[in-house]
This record gives C-alpha cells, structure tokens and sequence, in this order.
C-alpha cells in the first residue's frame, strides 16, 4: 500500500510497482514505462507519473537517506575505530603468495578517531570568561553629516589580553 497525497491511500497494481521500481532506478519516464508494460505515448505517461509521483518522490528521499551516513553512524564508526573494534582488510605478500589479512586500525589511526569523536562532543573548546569594565556612549548630532556618533572610552588591548596563544591550528 502507499501514500498518495494527504490521507488517501491507494492500492498498486504490479504493474505500477514495476514502473515506480523503474522510473527510481533509471529516472526515464519513457524507460520506465516500457519496462512495466504501459503504452509510451506522453499524454498516457504524464498521467501515470502524475498519479505516481509521491510515491517516486518518498522513494528517491529514502534513496538518498541511506546514500548519507547519520551522526549516530559516524559516531559508532569513529567509536569502532578507536577501539580497535573496527577491521581493515590488507594484502599481504608471504614467499610470492598473496594473502588476505584483517588488521586492527594503526594506533595512528585510533588517535585520529578519538580525537574527531572529541571534536565532534565539544571537548576541545577552551572557554575564556573576560571579565572588564566596557563603557559606551551614544551621541545624536542632528546638525552635522553624521547622524550618529559612538564613542567607546575603553582601550581594546585590554580585551584581547592573552588571547595570542598559538593553538597549532
């Protein structure tokens, strides 16, 4: 069964399972008719893509979901990684004969994970609490060209005071 506009469902037939299937896969209306059995004359196929195109839509954004990874995926993966959990698969070359040989991540490689999985928890953000004394004052002189003046009594030095570490970033 599938959804076609707001609360209305329809039951398809095998023939417009082929065509969705079709038209999903090759993106050619005419292909795809062909392929389900329709005639391949416009009018005859404007219909039936017209009737079948929340569905193709529904299917192209399922399509497209599982081509991305999520966060949750890429989190298990780093996880995986540096854990050593996660296998990679190497040739290795023994007296002339090749063998195929599952290997745990380099410890290189691990690092690396743990330190995008910091990343990406926020770990490595350094907060600063700047605590100083700011005073601004707002000037309107409507005679001149100017129509706003501001003028700030602080020196900027001060604020930006040991912020000049080099991270290595």
């Amino acid at each position: 069964m599938a959804i076609i506009g707001k609360n209305k469902y329809v039951l398809l037939t095998e023939k417009e399972k082929r065509f969705v299937d079709a038209f999903v896969e090759t993106g050619n209306m005419q292909l795809a008719a062909k392929e389900a059995g329709y005639p391949t004359y416009y009018k005859s196929l404007e219909k039936l893509y017209n009737r079948m195109q929340p569905l193709i839509d529904d299917r192209m954004k399922m399509m497209d979901a599982k081509k991305i990874a999520s966060t949750e995926e890429i989190l298990q993966f780093l996880t995986g990684v540096m854990r050593g959990d996660e296998k990679e698969t190497i040739v290795v070359y023994n007296d002339g004969e090749a063998e195929v040989v599952d290997k745990k991540p380099a410890m290189r490689d691990r690092i690396k994970s743990a330190e995008n999985l910091g990343k990406a928890k926020g770990m490595f953000i350094e907060n600063r609490k700047v605590d100083t004394e700011l005073t601004i004052h707002f000037g309107m002189d409507y005679g001149s060209e100017s129509d706003y003046k501001v003028e700030v009594e602080n020196d900027l030095e001060q604020l930006t005071e040991g912020t000049d570490d080099d991270y290595g970033d």
